[in-house]
C-alpha cells in the first residue's frame, strides 16, 4: 500500500519531504524507488517506471517482500545491498527527486506528442505451421521431433517475403478473408464493436458532457442508429449467401424500407391488414406529344391542355399501392404510423 504522502496529478506521482529516495544512474530505464518510513514493523516500497511520459507504478508494497526475506534497511549502504546494485543514487532529498523525476517525465510527453497513431492494414496468405529449432514446417508435412516445437504459422506477405508468427499473436491480428462471406464477417464484427462502443458513450450520458454542439450531437445519434440498420442487412446478407434464403432484415425502419423503394424493389407492411398489397415506385418516365394523344388514362380536355401548353409529360416522384388480388392501382402517400412502423419488408414473392 503506498504511503499517504505520495499524491498523483494527472498521472503523475507529487513526492512530498520525508522519507528515503534511491534512483537508478542508467538513465535508459528510468527507473526510480522510494522508499518510506517504517510501518506495521517493516520499511515500505514504491517502484515507478518512466513510461512514454508518464509515471506508471510498477510495483509497491512493504520490503518484506523483497528476495523472500525481511529486510530492515537503515542506511545507504543497506539500500545498496538489498537490490544487489552498487550503482544507485542515493537521495535524502524528496523535493529534488520529484522535481527530477517530473521534469523527465514532461520531457517525454513532450516528445511523444510529435508521434501521431497509425492503422495499418496489409493482406497476407498463411498456413498452420510448427517452428522447430528456428526452422518453419507446415503441419501437413513432416516435422523433426523436438521438444522446442512452436505452434504458429507460416506467413507470405505481397512482396513474397516470408516469416513465422505464433498461434496467438497472429490469430489476434488476423482474420480469414478467403471468401467474399469471411469478408463481410470481419466487417459486421469491425462494425458491430464500433457500434457498441458508440451506442455506450451516447447512452452514459457522456455525450451530452464531451459534445456541445447539438447538430453534432444528433449526427453522431443517427450514426448510432445506421451502423445498427448496417449490421442487421450485413447478417441478413452473410445468412442468405450461407444457404438460409429465408433470411431477412427483421424490424425493418421506414429508412430502410425507403432505401429499397428508390432501388426499385416493392415494398409492404406486415401489419396491414389487406393481403396482397405492396408499394412500388413508379419509373421516371417523359411522354412526348406524339403519345399524348394516344393516353388512356388521360381524358380528353386533359390531353388538350397539355398538346396546347409544352405538350409533354414528365412522370417523376410518383408511388403506387398494388392490390394484386384486384389489379388495381392507386396513388400511395405514406401514413404518420408508416412512417414511424418497424414492420416494413422486401417483397420478393
Amino acid at each position: 500500500m503506498i504511503d499517504e504522502r505520495i499524491l498523483f496529478y494527472q498521472g503523475f506521482p507529487i513526492f512530498l519531504n520525508n522519507g528515503l529516495y534511491l534512483q537508478s544512474v542508467d538513465n535508459s530505464r528510468k527507473e526510480a524507488y522510494y522508499f518510506y518510513p517504517k510501518q506495521h514493523g517493516c520499511w515500505g516500497i514504491g517502484a515507478f517506471l518512466l513510461d512514454s511520459g508518464c509515471v506508471r507504478l510498477i510495483g509497491a508494497g512493504p520490503t518484506s517482500h523483497l528476495a523472500g526475506r525481511m529486510c530492515y534497511p537503515t542506511s545507504e549502504k543497506e539500500y545498496r545491498k538489498m537490490f544487489h546494485n552498487e550503482s544507485l543514487d542515493f537521495l535524502t532529498d524528496g523535493q529534488s527527486f520529484a522535481q527530477n523525476i517530473l521534469a523527465n517525465a514532461i520531457e517525454i510527453k513532450k516528445s511523444n506528442n510529435d508521434m501521431k497513431k497509425y492503422i495499418g492494414t496489409k493482406t497476407i496468405s498463411a498456413t498452420p505451421a510448427w517452428r522447430v529449432d528456428g526452422k518453419v514446417y507446415p503441419k501437413d508435412g513432416e516435422v523433426p521431433r523436438s521438444m522446442n516445437r512452436e505452434d504458429g504459422y507460416k506467413v507470405v506477405y505481397e512482396d513474397g517475403y516470408e516469416s513465422w508468427s505464433p498461434k496467438d499473436v497472429f490469430e489476434k491480428a488476423y482474420k480469414i478473408a478467403e471468401t467474399p462471406v469471411d469478408r463481410m464477417q470481419i466487417e459486421a464484427s469491425e462494425v458491430n464493436d464500433r457500434y457498441i462502443k458508440l451506442a455506450a458513450f451516447i447512452d452514459s450520458g457522456k455525450m451530452n458532457e464531451v459534445v456541445d454542439d447539438t447538430y453534432n450531437k444528433c449526427l453522431l445519434e443517427m450514426q448510432c442508429c445506421t451502423m445498427f440498420d448496417y449490421i442487421r442487412l450485413l447478417d441478413a446478407r452473410i445468412q442468405r449467401m450461407q444457404g438460409s434464403h429465408s433470411a431477412e432484415v427483421r424490424k425493418m425502419n421506414f429508412g430502410m424500407a425507403i432505401m429499397a423503394l428508390k432501388a426499385g424493389y416493392p415494398i409492404r407492411r406486415s401489419g396491414w391488414n389487406g393481403k396482397g398489397l405492396w408499394v412500388i415506385k413508379q419509373v421516371p418516365a417523359h411522354i412526348t406529344e406524339e403519345i399524348v394523344p394516344k393516353m388512356q388514362s388521360l381524358p380528353q380536355s386533359a390531353k388538350d391542355l397539355i398538346l396546347k401548353g409544352k405538350g409533354t409529360i414528365d412522370y417523376t416522384s410518383q408511388c403506387l399501392i398494388y392490390n394484386e388480388n384486384t389489379g388495381r392501382a392507386d396513388s400511395w402517400v405514406p401514413s404518420i404510423s408508416d412512417v414511424f412502423a418497424d414492420d416494413w419488408e422486401i417483397v420478393v414473392e
